[in-house]
C-alpha cells in the first residue's frame, strides 16, 4: 500500500499542499512563481502592499527566499548564523537566476549598453530546441545577466539613476571576468570558456592573435588558476563579488553613493570574515586575506583583457562589431 503524502502548509502562502519544490513544502502556484522569477530579466519593484504576499510580487519573492527556496538541495552544507545565511541566500538566489537565464535564454533584439543599463525589461526568449549558441550569443547573454544581477542587488534601490548607471558601467566587465573564471572552476576546467567549449574570444580576435596565442591564454587561464589554487568556495565567490562591486573608490561617485557602497562593503566583508572563521577556525584570518587578494587578480585580469581587445580594435577600426561590444570597448577606454 503506497505511503500517504504529507499534507502541510505551503511555506510561502500557507495553503495546504502535498508538494515539495525547490527544497521546501510549497504549492505549485508558488513553485511556478519562483521559477518565473529566476527566468525573468525584469526588475521586480519593491513592495507596494506591505506584508501582502498575494498582492505584491516583491513580498511573495521575499517569502520564497526566506522560506529557503533554491534551485539545488544544499542540505549537506554547514549551518551558518542567520544573518550570514540570509546574506548568502539572497546572493545565491540572484546568481541562480543569472545562471538559469544565461543558459536557457537568448535576446530577441540587438542591444546597446545603455539599453541594458536603463531598461526595466530586456526582451529575451527561450532558446529554440537544438539551437547552437555561438560566441556572440553567449557573450551577449553573459552581459545581460551580469548587469541584471548588479541591478537586482538590494542596495541599488537606494541609489539615484545616474549613480546606478555609473556603478554598472564601472564594474560589469570586471564582474564578467570572475563569473567566467568561476564557471571554469565549477566545470573543472583549466581555462575560461563558454558552454559547448566556445572560446571567450570571438573568432576574429583569435585570428588576429594567431602568431601570439599566449596573450589570449593568459586571459583565459590566470584568474582560473588563482581561484583553483585557493580552492574557492561558491559562498566565498558570492561575497567577494559584492565586496569588489561596492568599492567606493572605483570611480567618481557622489558622497551619498560612496557612503552606501562603503557600508555594503563593510557588511559583506564582515560576512566573509565570519564565514572564514566558521569554516577554517584558527586559519580563518589567513583565509580571509587570501580571498581579498582575488580582488587584485580581478583588476589585473580586466587590464589584460582590455589590452587584448583594445589592440585588436585599434588595428581594425572599421571592423563591423555589434553595438553592445563596441560600447564595452568604449567603456574600457575611459
Amino acid at each position: 500500500m503506497p505511503r500517504p503524502k504529507l499534507v502541510a502548509p505551503c511555506t510561502v502562502c500557507t495553503i495546504q499542499t502535498t508538494s515539495f519544490n525547490y527544497g521546501v513544502h510549497s504549492c505549485d502556484a508558488c513553485k511556478n512563481f519562483f521559477r518565473r522569477c529566476l527566468l525573468s530579466l525584469t526588475e521586480i519593484k519593491q513592495c507596494t502592499h506591505p506584508k501582502s504576499v498575494k498582492k505584491c510580487q516583491w513580498c511573495r519573492l521575499q517569502s520564497c527566499i526566506n522560506a529557503g527556496m533554491t534551485l539545488t538541495n544544499r542540505l549537506t552544507e554547514p549551518i551558518l548564523p542567520t544573518n550570514i545565511g540570509a546574506i548568502i541566500g539572497q546572493l545565491r538566489f540572484l546568481d541562480d537566476s543569472r545562471q538559469e537565464s544565461f543558459l536557457k535564454m537568448i535576446p530577441k533584439n540587438s542591444l546597446s549598453l545603455d539599453d541594458l543599463v536603463n531598461s526595466d525589461k530586456i526582451d529575451c526568449e527561450l532558446k529554440p530546441k537544438n539551437h547552437q549558441s555561438d560566441f556572440y550569443d553567449w557573450a551577449t547573454m553573459n552581459q545581460i545577466t551580469a548587469i541584471t544581477f548588479i541591478k537586482r542587488l538590494e542596495f541599488m534601490r537606494s541609489l539615484q539613476k545616474e549613480e546606478k548607471t555609473l556603478l554598472i558601467k564601472s564594474t560589469y566587465i570586471r564582474f564578467l571576468t570572475i563569473i567566467n573564471a568561476m564557471r571554469a572552476i565549477r566545470s573543472n576546467k583549466e581555462e575560461t570558456r563558454f558552454p559547448g567549449d566556445v572560446d571567450i574570444f570571438p573568432p576574429e580576435v583569435q585570428d588576429f592573435y594567431q602568431d601570439s596565442p599566449q596573450l589570449l591564454n593568459v586571459v583565459r587561464c590566470r584568474l582560473v588558476a588563482k581561484l583553483r589554487e585557493l580552492k574557492i568556495k561558491y559562498e566565498e565567490f558570492l561575497l567577494l563579488t559584492v565586496i569588489f562591486i561596492c568599492n567606493p573608490a572605483m570611480t567618481n561617485y557622489s558622497l551619498l553613493t560612496s557612503g552606501v557602497l562603503a557600508q555594503q562593503q563593510i557588511i559583506h566583508s564582515n560576512a566573509l570574515w565570519q564565514f572564514c572563521l566558521i569554516n577554517y577556525q584558527s586559519s580563518g584570518p589567513v583565509r580571509f586575506l587570501e580571498l581579498l587578494s582575488v580582488i587584485g587578480a580581478i583588476h589585473k585580469q580586466y587590464e589584460d583583457f582590455g589590452s587584448v581587445i583594445i589592440e585588436f580594435r585599434s588595428a581594425n577600426p572599421k571592423f563591423p562589431i555589434q553595438k553592445l561590444f563596441d560600447d564595452g570597448i568604449e567603456q574600457m577606454l575611459r
